[in-house]
């Protein structure tokens, strides 16, 4: 059985996964994106495209016997990249970032 592509290439918040997973490269509009996925962190234009990024930081609690409770953030950035003229989605990535 062929394992089903998704555009996610890290592991990222289930809910983003499942809103991304929504969204139809070629297919879906900016309207979509924006509906599906919320207002991004920043809008730049690159070329053709308008690129659209979001930033997320989930933490983490991690207890150690020896060093006591450490706090950890595990975060990611979307990038949903659209293309300025038809405004049809051309791809979407999820990036770990510091």
């Amino acid at each position: 059985k062929e394992r089903e592509k998704t555009i996610a290439h890290v592991d990222v918040d289930p809910r983003v996964q499942e809103n991304v997973s929504r969204l139809v490269k070629g297919k879906s509009k900016k309207n979509d994106v924006i509906e599906i996925v919320g207002s991004p962190s920043s809008v730049q234009g690159s070329g053709n495209d308008e690129v659209y990024t979001y930033s997320s930081c989930i933490s983490s609690a991690q207890v150690n016997t020896f060093s006591g409770t450490k706090s950890q953030q595990n975060c990611k950035q979307l990038t949903i990249i659209l293309d300025k003229a038809t405004e049809v989605l051309k791809g979407a990535s999820f990036q770990p970032y510091q």
